[in-house]
């Protein structure tokens, strides 16, 4: 039984997105907090599975119980943190303070994060020009796919996770731009388009589309935590061309690699489009894809139980580098299965059914809502750019949650653990600054003076 697309459906879990965002914004005051993120992008995902692009096997009853169960446990999660952690931050000069007086520190953290991930960069782009010539970017995009998610340039061990460090540098680069006090701007975006370049040109969408939310839920962050209002004006048109641009690249790479879905997999709804935006269709199953091949998951006769954990991923990592043939690698990339289209994304809870069958799946939401939650309340009640970064990474991997896992990559712990480390490093050389040396800064005054926590005592009195 195929899904043909049923608009009531539809229109049911959106208007469940919409409330969900709601809620999260009248008790975590905000809509980004970790359980309006979960919520709203799992709602508003099997609304797009609804509307019926793609003609998938129908959702059973008992995975959409599993679906629906795992954001009432993640909210459940989120609901505790708020009852442990009362105290709100209603101090924005808080924010501007801790960044200015570890400005120096922040900024020669990035530099190293950056600097080694061009040398990790180019020794990537060597080997890659050693196996298969690094004129097959723009004549054999098909070829660079396949090496880089099927063959040898796929585990690049040191050289892969050294480049890899482009990420973070990239990331806080943009927090840094946004905190108008602080100084050496000029650098910060040659880091910043230096880096989205050196990344985008073969490592794929997902790396590209993480450089984009994470950055984007940074920025906004940013804005909560100096009270700044989060208006559609400011807000909205940056993300509007952001979303443009990204789909752009992404029909454009699509093409580049034939990746476009057959008619054969179109619905009556979408086999008349033309080709310029069957790149939905593309797109669409990515975002949805994972939800059928989790029932086909769930439905086999395979044992739950794997040799190698997935869901703590960075442990299995680490011990399959001390003994390899004992402790075996923990690959993401799955097996495809047919939905009827190929599909080999399994949603994020593949990885705790695999280890942990179905005690994993009641379990593991609920603590991941309990600890993003918290980390998320933590960063608000006294904030700092470390901890707008780690929130803004757990965020990304709530956002891609409908696909993969990332919470337990070892990717991930490494993209949280290097520049967390080089600050504190670096905090112990330096012998410390002034406490409150950023009082004297002409610039950081202005903004104190001109933001809404002046204006709301200049109100008051």
């Amino acid at each position: 039984m195929y899904n043909e697309g049923s608009l009531l459906v539809a229109s049911i879990f959106f208007s469940g997105g919409v409330f969900a965002l709601r809620f999260s914004r009248r008790i975590f005051g905000s809509y980004l907090a970790p359980p309006g993120i979960y919520a709203g992008v799992w709602l508003f995902s099997l609304s797009v599975f609804y509307i019926g692009v793609i003609s998938y096997y129908a959702l059973e009853l008992r995975t959409l119980v599993v679906f629906l169960f795992s954001i009432l446990t993640f909210t459940i999660g989120g609901l505790l943190s708020k009852k442990l952690i009362k105290r709100k931050n209603n101090n924005f000069g808080y924010f501007l303070n801790q960044s200015t007086n570890q400005n120096r520190r922040l900024r020669w953290a990035i530099y190293i994060l950056f600097g080694l991930g061009v040398l990790g960069c180019t020794m990537y782009y060597l080997e890659f020009h050693r196996l298969i010539g690094i004129e097959s970017l723009y004549s054999d995009p098909r070829l660079v796919r396949f090496e880089e998610s099927m063959g040898e340039l796929r585990r690049v061990r040191w050289i892969g996770l050294t480049r890899s460090l482009l990420v973070p540098s990239f990331i806080l680069s943009v927090i840094y731009l946004c905190i108008k006090p602080m100084q050496h701007k000029k650098s910060m975006w040659v880091v910043v388009i230096v880096s989205l370049f050196s990344l985008a040109a073969s490592s794929g969408r997902t790396l590209v589309m993480t450089l984009g939310l994470c950055s984007g839920l940074s920025v906004i962050y940013v804005a909560q935590n100096i009270g700044e209002p989060i208006s559609f004006r400011k807000y909205g048109l940056p993300i509007l061309t952001g979303s443009v641009l990204f789909f752009a690249y992404f029909v454009t790479t699509t093409s580049m690699l034939h990746k476009w879905v057959s008619y054969v997999y179109l619905t009556k709804v979408t086999s008349h489009l033309p080709d310029a935006l069957i790149g939905l269709a593309d797109l669409t199953h990515y975002l949805v894809g994972g939800f059928p091949a989790f029932q086909s998951l769930i439905n086999s006769s395979e044992e739950a139980n794997q040799s190698v954990s997935f869901t703590f991923g960075v442990i299995s990592r680490i011990m399959h580098e001390i003994d390899p043939s004992l402790f075996g690698y923990p690959d993401y990339v799955q097996p495809f299965v047919f939905v009827p289209i190929p599909c080999n994304l399994y949603t994020y809870l593949d990885a705790f059914y695999r280890d942990f069958g179905w005690i994993g799946i009641a379990i593991f939401p609920f603590l991941i809502g309990l600890v993003t939650t918290t980390l998320y309340l933590w960063m608000r009640r006294s904030p700092g750019i470390m901890k707008v970064y780690v929130v803004s990474l757990m965020g990304l991997c709530i956002f891609q949650s409908t696909g993969v896992n990332t919470f337990g990559t070892f990717q991930t712990w490494v993209w949280i653990a290097s520049p967390l480390g080089l600050v504190k490093l670096l905090a112990l050389f330096s012998g410390g600054q002034r406490k409150y040396r950023f009082l004297h800064d002409q610039n950081f005054t202005k903004v104190i003076r001109t933001g809404p926590l002046f204006r709301n005592t200049e109100n008051k009195s």
